[in-house]
């Protein structure tokens, strides 16, 4: 009898389902599946065999079905009598266990550990307010902002949290610290071989800018700009080659040479000017006793002359010692100058400055060889160094570029820098040249000059990057950072202006 009803029962899984439940869902058994030969039986008599009702039956079906997902999701094949998802079960059940007994314990432990204070802790920082308290003679003592910790302790430290009613029998007092000085430096690196520049954009509004690669490249030394000081004095200036020179535009003869007769002169702001090397004025140099003999035969003092080289052309100038060599642009200003000069340049042998003597009586050598090509328009103008070398920059609009940090300074077209750009979260280590000063230059664009006792305290080991005082001189300056600046107590902090 029993082997009969384990066929039976093999034979109804393979057969549909006849009879409503509660949810109008068939059950029960409907029709004999060939191959099979079960007693008769109707759908009310499997419910009866089944031992209960329509609704567990059903419920057992879905089961059934639902552990048949599981199993393919799984890509697993369906065993028929043991569950291979309880391991999967039980381990993710053992994993959320441990996970809270762990976060239970760290819990507690935390507390118990924050409650008190180290003994040996230099600096301690409250949870809950974030305020600081550096160790000075076996004494906690309330301290202004991490950079006065680091240079009272001498070597950065991390400070170690505690909660707030752990500090409550800390002695209170004064507050130590440099008021105004970086809350923390953050990354400190030593730029070597960084571009450095500061520009000025069409509407006066003055950036600098540390490594930035959206400055582009310099100016070919061939090309200039006609600048003046936006408020300066009226001087007229010729950019060309990373330097700048007066010029006087009412002369003629430097105006018809230079070919800036009519030329829109650009205003820049007093910063980007000064962040420029000065070379002396451009103009028709004063030759003493010209028209008169020299000592070459047949060639009276301020003659200009040219001999023709198989690379290029040299020019000369006949002056009471010899000749001089000078380059196109000057003998054109010489030229010009002069109402007795020829109409073309006399061109002559190369053996008659073979034996000629040469002099450089004329200061004309910082000169460019010949007139520049003039460049306008609304472009920003930049004044670039990069080891120990200066340049000259035009590009669009790169005042306007995101990461620039605005200075509470700004002035618009005035003559302070109105924006920094640098990395975020980095401060630079650098000393200025020539004046050898050593500075700590934040990311919010502002200087801090540093002693020798905070060099060690901010680790600052390395040698500090070179940069250009005429544009580190032109940031906001801090409070000198220094330890013994840092040791003061007061009680009330005011920054320096």
């Amino acid at each position: 009898m029993r082997s009969r009803v384990q066929t039976w029962i093999s034979c109804v899984r393979s057969y549909p389902m006849c009879g409503r439940g509660r949810d109008s869902r068939p059950i029960g058994v409907a029709t004999v599946v060939d191959g099979c030969k079960p007693p008769v039986v109707t759908c009310s008599s499997v419910q009866r065999m089944a031992g209960g009702s329509s609704l567990r039956v059903q419920h057992s079906a879905r089961r059934f079905l639902l552990r048949r997902l599981e199993y393919a999701v799984l890509g697993q094949k369906m065993p028929p009598r043991q569950d291979p998802l309880r391991a999967h079960k039980l381990s993710l059940l053992v994993g959320i266990g441990m996970a809270g007994a762990l976060l239970l314990v760290d819990a507690v432990v935390g507390s118990a550990g924050h409650s008190v204070i180290p003994g040996d802790a230099a600096l301690v920082m409250s949870r809950q307010s974030g305020a600081l308290f550096v160790r000075v003679d076996h004494q906690l003592r309330p301290v202004a902002n991490l950079t006065s910790a680091d240079l009272i302790l001498g070597s950065p430290v991390t400070p170690q949290l505690v909660d707030e009613a752990a500090l409550a029998d800390t002695a209170n007092g004064p507050v130590l610290g440099i008021p105004g000085a970086p809350s923390a430096p953050g990354q400190v690196v030593a730029p070597h071989k960084v571009r450095w520049a500061v520009c000025d954009d069409a509407d006066g509004n003055t950036t600098v800018a540390v490594g930035d690669s959206s400055v582009p490249p310099d100016l070919d030394p061939h090309s200039a700009v006609v600048v003046t000081a936006a408020r300066g004095d009226g001087s007229v200036y010729l950019v060309y080659d990373g330097k700048r020179a007066i010029v006087d535009l009412g002369d003629p003869a430097t105006a018809r040479a230079l070919r800036i007769d009519g030329v829109a002169v650009r205003p820049v702001s007093t910063t980007v000017l000064n962040a420029i090397p000065e070379a002396p004025a451009i103009g028709a140099p004063r030759i003493e006793g010209i028209g008169q003999p020299s000592g070459i035969t047949g060639v009276p003092i301020g003659a200009v002359m040219r001999v023709v080289r198989t690379d290029s052309p040299e020019y000369y100038v006949a002056l009471r010692g010899g000749l001089q060599r000078i380059g196109r642009l000057a003998a054109e200003l010489i030229r010009f100058s002069d109402p007795a000069a020829r109409a073309d340049i006399d061109e002559v042998p190369p053996e008659l400055i073979a034996r000629s003597p040469l002099v450089d009586a004329l200061a004309v050598g910082a000169y460019p060889d010949g007139p520049p090509a003039l460049l306008g328009g609304l472009d920003d103008l930049c004044a670039t160094w990069l080891a120990g070398r200066s340049g000259i920059a035009l590009g669009p609009h790169l005042t306007e570029r995101p990461g620039a940090v605005r200075l509470a300074g700004a002035d618009g077209d005035g003559p302070a820098v109105d924006t920094v750009r640098m990395t975020p979260g980095t401060s630079l280590d650098v000393m200025d040249a020539p004046a050898m000063g050593r500075y700590l230059i934040t990311s919010a664009g502002v200087r801090f000059p540093v002693h020798d006792s905070a060099i060690a305290a901010l680790g600052l080991s390395g040698a500090p990057g070179e940069a250009p005082w005429t544009i580190v001189g032109a940031l906001p300056v801090g409070p000198q950072l220094g330890r013994d600046a840092a040791l003061v107590g007061r009680d009330v902090l005011v920054a320096t202006p």
